[in-house]
């Protein structure tokens, strides 16, 4: 049994949900006019809410063209953490 991964363009991605149990989560990237990425399973629910904000922001600043370049990988944590903040 093997894997399939392919590149998913951040066009294509229109937001990403969770569905929490009692210790993992199950995130989903909802996507359009592209093939719709399996659901990743047995995230913790904080890993899983991470990855979501991580996307949500991606997700606004390509709608917003918002250059992402030239900042540190510390520095792009917190602001992708700051602009993908949702309630839980």
């Amino acid at each position: 049994m093997g894997n399939e991964e392919y590149p998913l363009p951040i066009d294509n991605v229109i937001g990403a949900r969770i569905n929490s149990g009692m210790i993992f989560s199950t995130l989903i990237i909802e996507t359009f006019g592209y093939q719709k990425p399996d659901p990743i399973k047995y995230l913790l629910t904080k890993d899983a809410r991470l990855a979501r904000r991580y996307i949500l922001a991606l997700v606004e600043c390509n709608k917003n063209k918002i250059d992402l370049t030239g900042y540190s990988l510390s520095e792009l944590k917190n602001k992708l953490k700051l602009i993908g903040m949702v309630r839980h």
